[in-house]
C-alpha cells in the first residue's frame, strides 16, 4: 500500500465528503485576504496601483503580455516589468466571476470560464460567449497541444478540456469554438487488496457502484465467496461487510465500476483540474478523485483508491501539473501528493502548510514543485522538505495561486489583492503593478 494511501486520514483530509463544491477556488480564497500591511509604496500613486484579486493569469501566444482574470467580470493585461508592471484593464459586459483562462494559438486568444458556467472567448480586446457548460464555475482549461519544441513555438492544438463544479468536463476539438460532454458517467476501479482476511466492515470512498461490476475475488474455505452469503457491498456508499474469514488464497481483492458523485447523487462532484502526459489525461478534484483515461475518454480508469476500515474523509484536489512522468497535486489541508510513474501509484509529501494549497508549478523541474497558497504560502520541495520564502519579509498577506514561467529563468506568482512576487535568480522579490489609465481596453 503506497504512502499516499497510508497518510490519508490525517489531513489530512481536513474535509470531507460533505464539502459542497461551488467556486471554491475564487471565492473561499478571497476569505483568506489580508490588507497588505508594510507594503512598499510605489513611486506612483497608489490609487492607481493595480490591486484585484487575480483568480488565474495565462501568457497570451506571440505576446509579452499576460492575461488575468478574477471576480466581478475582472480582465487586465498586464506587462511585467518589475517594479515597472502595469496593468491595462479591459472593460466588458460579463457579471460573473471569473475563474479559469487558457492562452490559444491564435495571436493574443485566449479561452475564459466563468462563475456561472458560461466559457467565453477573449481576443483583440473583445470577450464573446461560447457556450454555457453546466449550472457551476469552469474552475479549469486545460490545452492539450502536440509537442512544444525547445524554442518556445507552440504546437497545434490537439484538444481542449474544461471542468469545473456539479460534474462539468467538456472537450473541444475545434480549438475552443464548440464543446461537448464528456463527464464521465462510469470508471473502472481497478483491483483493490483487502487489508486483512477478518471478517469485518470495508469502505471504498466511493458510491453509486454498478452492483453488476461487483467482484470479490476471495475464497472461503475453498469456494469462491458469494455475495450476500459471505459479504454484501451497498452500491449506493460503496461500504462492504464481509462475515466470516476468507482464505490466504488467492489473496483477497475487490474490484468495481462507479459513476463518479457522492452516494445518491451520481455525477454531482468537482473535476478542478486537467493534466495531459502525452495520450493520457489526469482529472483531479474532489472526493479525492484521480481519474485517468487513454482513450480520449472513451474509458476512465480511478487511480489512488483503498479499503479502509474507517470512513476516513477524502482528499480535496484542488490544482496539479504533469510534468514527463511525474505528477503533482495540491489541495485544501496543506495536502500535497506526487506520482514519478504517471499516477499508477502516489506518495505523500511533507504539508508546507495547514492551510489550502491552490496552486503548483513545476517550471524549476519536476523535482522541485513550486506551491501557492492562503495568506501567501510560496515555498519550493527541497528535498524531503519545503523552502517556504518570508512572507513578512516579501508583505505576502493575501493568497498566491498562479505561477508563469516568463521569458529566459523568470517565475512570477500573482494572487489575491494584487499580490505580485517574481524570482529570477536564487531569491523571490515583490514587485508592484500600476493600472495604466491612458490606454483602458
Amino acid at each position: 500500500m503506497n504512502r499516499l494511501n497510508n497518510e490519508i486520514h490525517s489531513a489530512r483530509l481536513r474535509f470531507g465528503k460533505g464539502l459542497v463544491v461551488s467556486f471554491v477556488v475564487a471565492l473561499a480564497i478571497s476569505a483568506l485576504s489580508i490588507p497588505a500591511l508594510g507594503q512598499a509604496v510605489a513611486d506612483w500613486d497608489k490609487r492607481f496601483e493595480f490591486r484585484a484579486d487575480v483568480v488565474a493569469a495565462t501568457t497570451l501566444v506571440e505576446s509579452e503580455e499576460i492575461l488575468a482574470v478574477g471576480k466581478f467580470g475582472m480582465m487586465a493585461l498586464i506587462t511585467f516589468d518589475g517594479n515597472d508592471s502595469t496593468a491595462r484593464m479591459i472593460t466588458g459586459d460579463v457579471n460573473e466571476d471569473l475563474i479559469s483562462v487558457a492562452a490559444l494559438n491564435d495571436n493574443g486568444a485566449a479561452l475564459v470560464g466563468g462563475s456561472e458556467g458560461n466559457i467565453y472567448r477573449y481576443e483583440n480586446g473583445e470577450i464573446s460567449l461560447i457556450q454555457n457548460l453546466g449550472p457551476d464555475a469552469v474552475l479549469d482549461i486545460s490545452v492539450q497541444r502536440d509537442v512544444v519544441d525547445g524554442w518556445g513555438n507552440y504546437g497545434e492544438i490537439f484538444s481542449i478540456w474544461a471542468s469545473g463544479g456539479r460534474g462539468i468536463l467538456a472537450v473541444s476539438t475545434d480549438e475552443g469554438r464548440s464543446f461537448q460532454d464528456a463527464a464521465p458517467k462510469r470508471v473502472t476501479q481497478p483491483a483493490l487488496t483487502l487489508p486483512n482476511r477478518r471478517e469485518g466492515m470495508w469502505f471504498s470512498g466511493v458510491g453509486n457502484i454498478y452492483e453488476d461490476t461487483i467482484k470479490l475475488r476471495a475464497k472461503v474455505n475453498g469456494r469462491w465467496a458469494e455475495m450476500g452469503k459471505d459479504f454484501i457491498l451497498n452500491p449506493e456508499d460503496g461500504i462492504m461487510e464481509v462475515f466470516t474469514d476468507l482464505d490466504a488464497s488467492p489473496t483477497p481483492t475487490l474490484s468495481f465500476e462507479f459513476h463518479p458523485g457522492p452516494p445518491f447523487q451520481a455525477g454531482d462532484f468537482s473535476l478542478n483540474k486537467i493534466m495531459f502526459q502525452g495520450d493520457l489525461i489526469t482529472a483531479v478534484g474532489e472526493f479525492g478523485f484521480i481519474i485517468q483515461t487513454e482513450d480520449f475518454g472513451k474509458t476512465w480508469v480511478r487511480q489512488a483508491g483503498v479499503l479502509t476500515a474507517n470512513d476516513m474523509g477524502t482528499p480535496y484536489w484542488i490544482s496539479g501539473e504533469a510534468d514527463g512522468d511525474t505528477i503533482v497535486l495540491v489541495g485544501a489541508g496543506g495536502m500535497t501528493a506526487r506520482s514519478t510513474d504517471r499516477g499508477k501509484t502516489w506518495e505523500s509529501l511533507p504539508d508546507p502548510s495547514d492551510g489550502g494549497v491552490f496552486g503548483v508549478s513545476l517550471d524549476a523541474g519536476a523535482d522541485k514543485p513550486l506551491v501557492m497558497g492562503a495568506v501567501g504560502l510560496l515555498g519550493q520541495l527541497d528535498g524531503d522538505a519545503w523552502n517556504l520564502v518570508d512572507r513578512t519579509q516579501l508583505s505576502l498577506f493575501s493568497w498566491l495561486k498562479t505561477a508563469l514561467k516568463l521569458d529566459g529563468n523568470t517565475l512570477l506568482a500573482l494572487g489575491g489583492r494584487g499580490s505580485c512576487v517574481y524570482k529570477t535568480g536564487e531569491s523571490w522579490d515583490r514587485c508592484s503593478i500600476a493600472i495604466s489609465t491612458d490606454d483602458e481596453i
